[in-house]
């Protein structure tokens, strides 16, 4: 509702895009909205035991496309909605130097960090630049697919890591189609 105070908005093609809980949170609103298009999820906790106080998330019923962008590997408890999406595309950016705070970028921006920082997971700043970077592009493409009908940006999902010659113990990229 907030949204038809702006005159240039599209209130029917709504995309979604949150941080930590606030990537928990985007996962609600589609549920009971269908106008929301298509949803990404910052490092959101989605662990199975959190949907107990998320009664709105279905991950059956997931019709918009998804993506999800975290850190660490496969074993990762909030990879539970990713997993379980078969209704829409879903994609799955595993950024493995990344700690969680690097998901929001107050703390790109504000703080210069070395390898050796509590959250850097072995990442210094040059690293943790490219990581951001690689994740803005993702979302920025996501979305132009997906809200925009951008086939070009669509490829792109599958192949940006390629390009920006990501090597496996930085980023891994999943995705499925529906």
């Amino acid at each position: 509702g907030f949204l038809h105070q702006f005159p240039g908005a599209n209130t029917e093609q709504l995309g979604l895009m949150g941080f930590s809980l606030g990537g928990s949170a985007t996962l609600t609103v589609p549920m009971r909205n269908p106008n929301v298009k298509a949803v990404a999820s910052l490092d959101g906790w989605h662990p199975e035991k959190n949907l107990s106080w998320m009664p709105f998330i279905d991950p059956e019923r997931f019709n918009f496309p998804f993506l999800f962008a975290y850190r660490g590997g496969t074993e990762n408890p909030n990879r539970f909605i990713y997993d379980k999406v078969g209704g829409a595309d879903a994609y799955a950016l595993s950024f493995k130097k990344f700690g969680h705070v690097f998901y929001g970028s107050a703390w790109i921006l504000l703080t210069e960090h070395k390898a050796d920082d509590w959250a850097a997971i072995g990442a210094g700043q040059e690293d943790i630049n490219r990581g951001y970077n690689l994740l803005c592009r993702y979302v920025r493409h996501f979305f132009r697919a997906y809200l925009l009908g951008d086939e070009e940006s669509k490829g792109q999902l599958k192949t940006l890591h390629e390009e920006e010659q990501a090597p496996d113990d930085f980023l891994t990229v999943e995705f499925k189609e529906k």
